[in-house]
């Protein structure tokens, strides 16, 4: 009742010599599949030597989103606050999230606020596929980004969490405006006839004025002591033994002013040459650490700037 197929037969070449073999042969000594095998045999039967085109997702069925459904997902993924790598920026584009999201809380919370405004919501394939398509966005960033702040945040259990919420969101929000004034400083330098200079650099790693020019900055015009971590910006006049300093982005107020007092400069130490310089052994056995370091270290696990899983090693240091 039916026209019989045609047998195949599977051969390998040995010296230039075919060798009939079997199929399960052919196929452990290839390493492939039955599918590869098919393939091959069906492009033979239709003459033209060549594997027929995937016509997977080709089909012309597929349920089409609308332009402003699409635009929802994107506008959404637009409005999550990203910043870039402080110390990777000159060797790519790739922009962070803080904190530790994940693609699957960014469509729950897009999701809540679509079903609020009683809109269309993407399904979490959908959401993801736009999420890594069209944007270069990356969930984390890079460790050594971290401010002491960030880091204590970051180690804390979920208890701890909560008590430092309120400051670590003051602190994001700080950190968010500072990057907005930088970006307007920025923006101003381009500006015609503008003679304004801005500099970037790491506080932390770098001394950006000699070492015998450091002054007194530590007091109020009134003599009160200033705590300097509390900064956030300073300005300097011209030809002003003050300067004034702001404690907040939040506003542009620089009402509050500081003295400038030069200390008593340190006494020259002469020009020696290097090759005169003779290095001596300082010592002789394993240095222990100091009970003050020790205190120091401990403090830095306290605040939670060491990760509890060191906690061992700090607490039995020597």
């Amino acid at each position: 009742m039916y026209d019989r197929k045609e047998n195949t037969a599977y051969y390998l070449l040995n010296e230039n010599k075919e060798i009939r073999v079997c199929k399960t042969f052919l196929i452990n000594t290839l390493g492939i599949t039955q599918r590869i095998i098919r393939t091959v045999i069906d492009g033979k039967a239709r003459n033209d030597g060549f594997t027929p085109p995937d016509q997977r997702g080709k089909h012309g069925k597929q349920c089409k989103l609308q332009p402003e459904v699409i635009q929802a997902v994107k506008d959404h993924i637009e409005s999550i606050p990203k910043v870039e790598s402080h110390y990777l920026r000159a060797n790519t584009s790739r922009q962070f999230i803080d904190g530790g999201l994940t693609v699957a809380a960014l469509h729950r919370n897009y999701s809540e606020i679509q079903k609020q405004q009683n809109k269309p919501i993407v399904n979490y394939d959908v959401y993801s596929r736009i999420f890594n398509q069209d944007f270069n966005i990356g969930f984390f960033k890079p460790k050594k980004d971290r401010c002491d702040e960030c880091e204590a945040y970051e180690n804390a259990s979920e208890v701890e969490k909560n008590k430092l919420r309120e400051s670590f969101n003051l602190h994001q929000e700080e950190k968010s405006l500072s990057r907005h004034e930088k970006d307007r400083d920025m923006k101003r330098c381009h500006e015609p006839d503008n003679n304004t200079i801005v500099f970037t650099y790491d506080l932390q790693a770098v001394l950006p004025c000699p070492e015998n020019m450091n002054f007194n900055m530590a007091k109020k015009v009134n003599g009160d002591v200033i705590k300097t971590g509390d900064i956030k910006s300073i300005k300097f006049t011209k030809n002003c033994v003050n300067y004034q300093y702001r404690t907040t982005y939040k506003t542009e107020n620089w009402g509050a002013k500081a003295v400038v007092q030069p200390k008593n400069l340190r006494g020259n130490r002469g020009n020696r040459k290097i090759d005169e310089i003779i290095l001596k052994q300082a010592y002789t056995s394993k240095i222990p650490i100091t009970e003050r370091k020790k205190r120091d270290l401990l403090q830095l696990l306290k605040a939670n700037l060491v990760p509890r899983y060191y906690e061992s090693f700090y607490n039995n240091l020597i």
